[in-house]
C-alpha cells in the first residue's frame, strides 16, 4: 500500500521492538528498499492492511505495545487510516477489552488476533480471533470511516 508510484510493505521484527517496519518499492516488487522502523505502535502481533474504494489505506493492528506488566498487547484491536498510504493520522477502536479465557493452552493469550477484513457493498467487515477461542466479526460502515477526523 502506498503512494501512486511506490508499493510499501509493512514488516516486523523477532526482536519484540513494538514497531513495524516498512520498506517500499518502486518497481512494482522487484526491488525494496531497506526495511526502516516507523512510528508505527504494535504489540508483535499479526495485522492485516488493504485499500478503502475512497482510496485511503487501512492497517487493522493491536496498538497497545505489551509491557513487562503483561497489560496492552492484543487487548484493542484498532484501524488507522491514511490518506497517502504513509502517514496515518486517525486511528479508532474496533474492540477493546477481551472476555475472560474459558480455556487453558499452550501459547494462549487474552485479546483479539489474527485480523483480516474484507469491503463488501457499503461495509468494510473485520474477522478476528478472540482469545484464540472463538471467532467474531465486526461490520464498519464506511461511512464511518470516511468521517473520521
Amino acid at each position: 500500500m502506498g503512494s501512486k508510484d511506490a508499493v510499501t510493505q509493512q514488516e516486523k521484527e523477532n526482536s519484540k521492538s513494538r514497531r513495524n517496519y516498512a520498506s517500499f518499492s518502486f518497481d512494482d516488487g522487484k526491488t525494496w528498499t531497506v526495511p526502516t522502523r516507523t512510528g508505527f505502535p504494535d504489540a508483535c502481533s499479526k495485522s492485516n492492511a488493504g485499500k478503502l474504494p475512497d482510496g485511503q489505506v487501512y492497517v487493522i493492528n493491536n496498538v497497545i505495545p505489551m509491557n513487562p506488566g503483561g497489560l496492552g498487547g492484543r487487548s484493542m484491536l484498532a484501524i488507522s487510516l491514511s490518506k497517502d498510504g504513509l502517514k496515518f493520522d486517525r486511528v479508532a477502536i474496533i474492540r477493546f477489552i477481551p472476555p475472560p479465557l474459558r480455556y487453558r493452552g499452550l501459547e494462549k493469550t487474552i485479546g483479539y488476533q489474527y485480523p483480516h477484513s474484507v469491503v463488501v457493498d457499503n461495509d468494510l467487515w473485520v474477522m478476528y480471533s478472540v482469545n484464540k477461542e472463538d471467532v467474531e466479526v465486526t461490520r464498519i460502515p464506511l461511512d464511518e470511516l470516511y468521517e473520521l477526523k
